[in-house]
């Protein structure tokens, strides 16, 4: 049997064709990746969709003659590998006096079968990317979040008072939404810092900002309109009086006023609790006292516990949760890490928060800005194991580019 060399055209074609699939395995990984559910349907749907991700990893680094062993070297990312180890040990020595530990042990399985390996395989993609691929990258995602949106538009599915499942029939707005709000913030950062942004582009914003609207997910509107207004007053504070504060303050009313236009064609949104008078008891719906209650609570776990916290898993106790059990931890980040962790803690995982946005910063401020956004979201919703969209920013903290 003869042998033939591959073609220049052939090659370059079978790199799209990767770069599209890689694409295609991390965008539904990182939404199967939100999924707060502590199912065993969950847990088997995350392993399965990570071990795929890592094949088309290693298909992708085979294609490109990537030395995935150069990626992955622990004396270039010495400082990342030390935060994860920080990040599973904290939990698992907690486990010994947690307050709930059967809650706690799956916490620790979330971590290390899903959050973990995602972060890791996130190094690849920074690691490997370029301007092509970057490009390749966002269509792809442009293209998944107008069909989504499109879906969402003719269909909305959601069940909006009940948990999700895992199942065909029960979709989640929280799962959809999260994923067209990130879709929605890349965008509007690419115009934003773009000279000139094709047509393509400013459609596919319009189309998903459409798309998360009728999601009904507030967190993404309220993240998305609070890190435009930090990116407003960037630009004013420094002087930069350019055609990107004109493009921000577009991108930003675009969004309030088609939202503000939906709640006034609609009676009884999700949106409604958000204006109503603060004073009245019944301003707010179920999630939002919810999350109020819970963070009461939280500081009140904080203040009797600040040393070693209620560990992993504790909040879902009624030592901590109380009369929100049902929600499990605080939706607060910051809040989940006090009161299960302690304070000592906190105050490194802050440390750790001031270094990664520096040098996402350093990197790029699309890179701060979209994990900013990122950090809004974990503020109100998901806890440690369930933030995938943020926690793969850590990679951030060696990579040579930031440096």
């Amino acid at each position: 049997m003869m042998f033939t060399s591959t073609s220049p055209s052939k090659t370059k074609y079978m790199k799209k064709i990767v770069d599209v699939l890689l694409m295609l395995q991390f965008i539904p990984h990182m939404m199967v990746s939100s999924i707060s559910n502590y199912s065993a349907n969950s847990f088997i749907l995350k392993s399965i969709s990570i071990t795929i991700l890592l094949l088309t990893i290693l298909l992708h680094s085979r294609i490109y003659k990537v030395r995935i062993k150069a990626i992955y070297t622990f004396e270039q990312n010495r400082i990342l590998y030390l935060t994860l180890l920080f990040f599973l040990l904290i939990p698992i020595i907690s486990l010994t006096y947690s307050l709930n530990a059967e809650f706690g042990q799956l916490k620790v399985l979330a971590l290390s079968i899903n959050t973990i390996p995602t972060i890791v395989a996130f190094k690849y993609l920074v690691d490997t990317i370029d301007e092509e691929k970057f490009a390749t990258y966002l269509y792809t995602l442009l293209t998944i979040s107008v069909l989504s949106s499109i879906f969402v538009i003719l269909a909305t599915p959601f069940n909006y008072d009940g948990s999700y499942s895992i199942g065909l029939s029960d979709w989640s707005h929280v799962v959809f939404g999260r994923f067209i709000s990130s879709a929605v913030f890349i965008t509007a950062l690419v115009i934003i810092y773009r000279k000139d942004s094709p047509l393509l582009i400013k459609a596919a914003f319009i189309i998903s900002v459409i798309g998360l609207v009728l999601t009904q997910f507030r967190g993404g509107l309220v993240s998305i309109a609070t890190v435009m207004f930090v990116i407003i007053i960037e630009f004013v504070s420094g002087r930069k009086f350019t055609d990107r504060i004109i493009k921000t303050s577009a991108l930003l009313g675009f969004v309030i006023i088609f939202t503000g236009l939906y709640y006034l064609a609609k009676d009884n949104t999700r949106y409604e609790s958000m204006m109503k008078d603060i004073t009245s008891e019944s301003y707010a719906d179920g999630p939002i006292l919810a999350r109020e209650r819970a963070y009461k609570y939280s500081l009140e776990s904080i203040w009797k516990r600040p040393w070693i916290g209620s560990g992993a898993g504790g909040f879902y106790s009624e030592e901590v949760g109380k009369n929100v059990m049902e929600i499990k931890y605080p939706h607060n980040l910051v809040l989940e890490i006090g009161v299960e962790y302690g304070i000592p803690v906190l105050v490194l995982f802050l440390i750790f928060l001031k270094r990664m946005f520096i040098k996402q910063y350093k990197y790029h401020p699309v890179v701060f800005y979209f994990f900013l956004f990122a950090f809004m979201l974990a503020m109100f919703s998901k806890d440690l194991p369930n933030q995938p969209f943020y926690l793969i920013g850590l990679v951030f903290l060696t990579n040579k580019k930031s440096d």
